[in-house]
């Protein structure tokens, strides 16, 4: 009854959803070149008070080329003062209101790069989100009325010196959305944080393997898809034991507060153990095997992630969708067609 009720609820938030960000999406896509162009007087509008504002002249500019012939292509490293000025004095450098948010990236070479994310930023992205969600419920409801599987970066990494946290946008993104998608999480914040690599991802694994309905996974690059069959193949027994006795895999590897939120999430029902155990006996268990009502796969399709994922779509049924997450980057987001 519980379950039904919920579902309900999810279908409702759906439907509210289509009208507030699918349907707009699908208009504002009827004519692209004027809704960039209102979106770039818009950015140039709130812009025009800061420094970068004032040397560029935006509150002259009117068009699109206008602001192509004034404005040189940036670099990261042109904007880096900038960025630095207004993280140590708060001065209106370069955004004009405060980040809330440093994304950290290391790139290649040189110093880290620390992006700004303003809250306005971070609520495109949710909205971003929320779109995606509604495509995704019109082809496959059932994956909303299931756990998911998410698997991001974690939100908070540190503090700059003037306090502001620094991490990741997804991390952030996921760690605000609304209670009722969070609910249906399987793992909790602090497994993502984790810093030992192994231990992650046994507590990962140990924690989903604990529910059997969970029905979405999501997580940016398809070789963490091949990771979790691989932790279960090296470690099933030992993982298996750990669920059916309510334990931790490596606990010393945890801090305290890590052990209390993840230590009462192990814990499954006996049909569920008995679905382990017979997993004991399969050689090379897929995805679907280790979570039978799984529907949707989100992850990168393009470019180089084409191979992992095409090693982990060869072991699943047809009725496994695998959906572009879309490149979720601090600057902006981006998707290819789904496959």
């Amino acid at each position: 009854m519980r379950e039904s009720l919920e579902n309900s609820a999810v279908w409702a938030h759906m439907q509210a959803l289509r009208w507030t960000h699918w349907r707009p999406f699908v208009n504002a896509a009827r004519d692209p070149r004027a809704i960039q162009t209102r979106l770039l007087l818009g950015l140039l509008e709130r812009k025009r008070d800061t420094t970068f504002g004032h040397e560029h002249n935006f509150a002259t500019i009117s068009s699109y080329k206008e602001f192509a012939d004034g404005v040189p292509v940036q670099t990261y490293e042109s904007l880096r003062p900038y960025i630095e000025r207004q993280q140590q004095t708060a001065e209106r450098a370069l955004t004009s209101s405060p980040p809330v948010l440093f994304a950290q990236t290391s790139g290649t070479t040189g110093k880290p790069k620390l992006i700004p994310l303003l809250a306005e930023t971070l609520e495109a992205h949710k909205r971003t989100q929320s779109t995606q969600a509604c495509a995704l419920f019109a082809v496959e409801p059932d994956i909303f009325y299931g756990r998911i599987l998410g698997i991001v970066s974690p939100a908070v990494e540190g503090h700059l010196a003037n306090g502001i946290p620094f991490g990741s946008a997804s991390g952030h993104v996921s760690r605000t959305m609304p209670r009722r998608a969070r609910k249906r999480y399987v793992l909790p914040e602090e497994a993502l944080e984790i810093s030992d690599y192994e231990s992650k991802y046994q507590v990962i694994v140990a924690l989903a393997l604990a529910c059997s309905d969970v029905t979405c996974i999501a997580t940016a690059n398809p070789s963490t898809l091949l990771k979790l069959v691989s932790v279960f193949r090296e470690h099933r027994e030992t993982l298996l034991r750990h669920i059916a006795d309510g334990t931790l895999p490596c606990p010393d590897r945890l801090t305290p507060a890590q052990r209390s939120a993840i230590l009462p999430r192990i814990r499954c029902s006996l049909d569920r153990i008995a679905e382990l155990k017979a997993l004991l006996r399969v050689d090379n268990p897929s995805l679907s095997d280790l979570w039978p009502r799984l529907r949707l796969i989100t992850t990168w399709i393009g470019g180089s992630c084409s191979i992992p994922l095409n090693a982990v779509r060869n072991s699943l049924p047809d009725s496994v969708h695998i959906a572009e997450l879309g490149y979720m980057s601090c600057r902006a987001n981006f998707a290819e067609p789904s496959q």
